[in-house]
């Protein structure tokens, strides 16, 4: 059974491994989530500035910017 997803519940993934992005975006799509993916920290921060999110899922450790940059 999968769990109630709130409605509107908007997910934004940043991680520069692609396989890892995909691998959790397939998992969130199929619980129900909306799921934006950025590849890199810039296309992550202008994913973040034009959306709304409920919650961001970044890597720490990527090229040029960290995810706490």
């Amino acid at each position: 059974m999968k769990p109630p997803v709130p409605p509107h519940s908007n997910i934004l993934l940043v991680d520069d491994n692609s396989d890892g992005l995909l691998a959790r975006r397939t998992v969130l799509e199929e619980l129900g989530y909306a799921v934006s993916v950025a590849r890199n920290g810039d296309e992550g921060l202008k994913l973040f500035e034009t959306g709304a999110f409920d919650v961001v899922v970044t890597d720490y450790r990527m090229p040029s910017m960290n995810g706490a940059n």
